[in-house]
């Protein structure tokens, strides 16, 4: 005890040496298997020789040292006696650090960089799906139910380098017009469509993500163009099981890489209740539904190089205005219902009313052309 390092405290230091030898620590750990016969051994013995050991009233220095040896010694005797070394893995190895781990994640991606040729569908891998889907491998439904994600991500994508970037080098051609919770929002946006609507170089797309409150049914997305008060195009088709922000970028996908290819367009004006899924269209980082946003990255990217002129414009339309366009586009895709398959028993009958479904209100993807008119 060293009295002489206490200074203002009541609390008296206790010191002790430790030696440190020149052995290199190996690369195994002696440990006891938890549960194990070893351990009840281990607690009975530790026990037995704690209760042996004399205890002194410890007046002094020596009498605090002698006590605290003789139970660091019952401790070590008895751990030496049950433990064992444990033999390290590939996975166990005494070099590895949280770094190692986060490199290896990163190289797990890079091997997983794969996107689905039509980004509207579901990519579906027979590989190891913590391989190549998302990092944790599953995600829970509202019911706790467990599914394997099946999604693919780009961790290296072009798209995404800094300064390379859709924001970073059209910044004053991409426009959010947000909500403002002081503004009466119908008459503001009836103003805004008239003026579009006006104007033969402008193309509107209503946008909208539904997932239904049953789970026997899948997220679906539609999207509908227009020029002026004719429709050019609509789509509308099953998310799978994916959130609703999901479904929304989804469908915002869908609609600016319908609306780019309109002919005599030099602006684009997107109608959306998701603010949120309209700034991750533009953002080619890694995110869930990263795919949709490369792909409007690219088509963007594309679009205004040919033209100095073009411009997009992202706009808040609140959904339960059920405003011109919009609830258009939310009527739409309401209207799709395709169960979600769970045993072969019942996909048989279920796949063929999807497959109906799904030619009815997406024939483009069939070889057919939809034309709004009802003919072709």
């Amino acid at each position: 005890m060293e009295h002489d390092l206490h200074c203002l405290s009541d609390h008296v230091p206790i010191c002790t040496d430790l030696d440190i030898g020149p052995e290199l620590p190996r690369s195994g750990q002696w440990t006891i298997k938890p549960g194990s016969e070893a351990e009840k051994s281990f607690i009975s013995d530790i026990l037995r020789d704690l209760v042996a050991v004399p205890v002194a009233a410890p007046a002094t220095k020596e009498g605090i040292e002698a006590l605290a040896d003789a139970i660091a010694t019952a401790f070590l005797d008895v751990w030496l006696a049950h433990s064992t070394e444990s033999k390290p893995t590939k996975r166990s190895k005494s070099w590895w650090t949280d770094k190692c781990s986060e490199t290896f994640g990163v190289y797990q991606l890079s091997r997983s960089s794969r996107i689905c040729s039509n980004p509207a569908l579901p990519c579906i891998t027979s590989e190891n799906p913590f391989e190549s889907c998302w990092p944790w491998g599953r995600y829970f439904d509202r019911y706790e139910r467990v599914h394997t994600l099946t999604e693919s991500f780009e961790p290296f994508a072009p798209e995404a380098r800094p300064g390379d970037r859709l924001l970073d080098r059209y910044a004053d051609r991409l426009h959010f017009n947000k909500r403002d919770p002081t503004q009466d929002r119908r008459p503001y946006l009836d103003e805004l469509i008239a003026r579009a609507r006006a104007d033969p170089l402008t193309v509107l797309a209503a946008t909208d993500g539904s997932v239904p409150q049953s789970n026997q049914y899948q997220a679906t997305s539609a999207a509908i163009i227009y020029k002026g008060h004719r429709e050019l195009k609509r789509t509308c088709y099953v998310s799978g099981r994916v959130t609703a922000p999901d479904a929304e970028l989804n469908a915002i996908s869908c609609a600016v890489r319908l609306a780019v290819k309109q002919a005599n367009c030099q602006h684009i004006m997107v109608f959306t209740d998701s603010m949120g899924s309209a700034h991750r269209a533009v953002d080619p980082g890694m995110h869930s539904g990263q795919a949709f946003s490369l792909s409007v990255c690219r088509a963007l990217q594309e679009w205004f190089e040919a033209d100095d002129l073009r411009r997009i414009t992202f706009i808040y339309v609140p959904s339960a205005l059920r405003w011109d366009i919009h609830g258009e586009a939310h009527k739409y895709v309401t209207e799709l219902k395709v169960r979600v398959g769970r045993r072969k028993t019942d996909n048989y009958p279920r796949f063929l009313g999807d497959i109906a479904a799904f030619m009815k209100y997406n024939p483009m993807a069939f070889g057919f052309n939809r034309d709004p008119s009802g003919v072709g």
